[in-house]
């Protein structure tokens, strides 16, 4: 019998992971922080901090030296209102935008990550956090993996 890896998963510490990485806008690119870990993603310019939360993200892939973040909640062009707002108002929720799916590319180089940070670990840690958002939303979730390749499958749906 398989064991459910969900509440090993679920309890396990995540790793909060920073690293800098130009976020593409238009034609241009913008220079940010990026921080990731079990709860979410931050993106960080000189005038702004913009958290996106696990359960915002649509999609997520990592290379090699580049990151696609797939988020339902405001883009770029509302960052600028975004942060007027939190000037005039602090301590409030920017909820003044109509939500939309909004796509950001980052590029970053793998040769001037932080110690022990390397493409593989970022990887991992948009993959564990992506899953977690996934669990969120399931009720009893059962996550298996394969006893050759340890691949994990969630076997929710179907009969034991």
């Amino acid at each position: 019998m398989l064991e459910n890896l969900t509440p090993e998963i679920q309890n396990s510490p995540g790793q909060t992971i920073s690293f800098d990485a130009k976020l593409t806008v238009g034609d241009g690119a913008v220079n940010v922080g990026v921080t990731v870990d079990d709860y979410g993603v931050t993106l960080t310019t000189k005038k702004d901090n913009v958290q996106f939360s696990r359960n915002d993200w649509l999609d997520v892939a990592v290379t090699q030296n580049s990151l696609v973040l797939v988020v339902y909640g405001f883009g770029y062009d509302s960052w600028t209102a975004k942060r007027k707002f939190e000037s005039k108002n602090p301590g409030q929720d920017f909820t003044d935008f109509q939500p939309v799916a909004s796509s950001y590319v980052l590029t970053f180089n793998p040769k001037k990550l932080p110690e022990g940070v390397t493409s593989g670990v970022i990887q991992q840690q948009f993959k564990r956090t992506y899953l977690l958002a996934y669990l969120d939303e399931v009720d009893s979730p059962t996550i298996v993996a394969c006893p050759d390749c340890k691949s994990m499958m969630d076997v929710t749906p179907y009969q034991a």
